[in-house]
């Protein structure tokens, strides 16, 4: 049980997934987890990877933001994707 974001970025699929039975925030490309963390008290959690396409290395960061309602957020080298809850 739990809930996350999804999108796509040069045809490979990213995910922020909150795991609520595990207690663990998830960052999964391509169906492979590449970084977690625990959260079993509630805070914001950063999640880094990279993300290689063609011989090019991108960086992925995944934020879980907690405040009245949490939220997340997915940026490759820099800029914004678009991510939709699941």
């Amino acid at each position: 049980m739990g809930d996350g974001y999804r999108g796509a970025y040069l045809g490979h699929t990213i995910e922020l997934i909150r795991d609520n039975l595990a207690k663990k925030l998830k960052l999964v490309i391509d169906g492979v987890e590449v970084a977690s963390q625990p959260r079993a008290m509630q805070h914001d959690i950063t999640l880094t990877a990279t993300l290689v396409h063609e011989g090019v290395s991108h960086r992925v960061v995944a934020r879980s933001i907690v405040g009245r309602t949490t939220s997340g957020t997915v940026v490759i080298d820099g800029a914004p994707l678009t991510i939709v809850k699941t």
